[in-house]
């Protein structure tokens, strides 16, 4: 099919690429670091790359983004997101 976005070395083209890439652990001695992919976003839905544009969140995006919340309450002592809205979001 037509790929619709690639974020390193995969290839996203369906609702479930995405939601395979929500989050990767990485294990350094004495600590755990989780990246977290934010929701859905207007860019996902347009089927167009967004790199640094400043799409929001849809609706699905906001409920997904606060699924996780609900899930990881108490789990991270620290948030770090980038400057965009769909990412602070994600973060809140």
């Amino acid at each position: 099919g037509e790929v619709k976005e690639k974020i390193g070395d995969k290839i996203m083209n369906s609702r479930d690429d995405y939601e395979n890439m929500m989050q990767v652990s990485i294990n350094p001695p004495g600590q755990e670091i989780v990246v977290i992919r934010h929701g859905e976003s207007e860019g996902n839905v347009l089927g167009v790359t967004s790199g640094r544009t400043d799409h929001k969140l849809t609706r699905l995006g906001k409920e997904e983004a606060l699924q996780f919340a609900q899930q990881a309450k108490g789990e991270y002592d620290l948030i770090i997101t980038s400057t965009l809205s769909r990412s602070i979001e994600t973060g809140e």
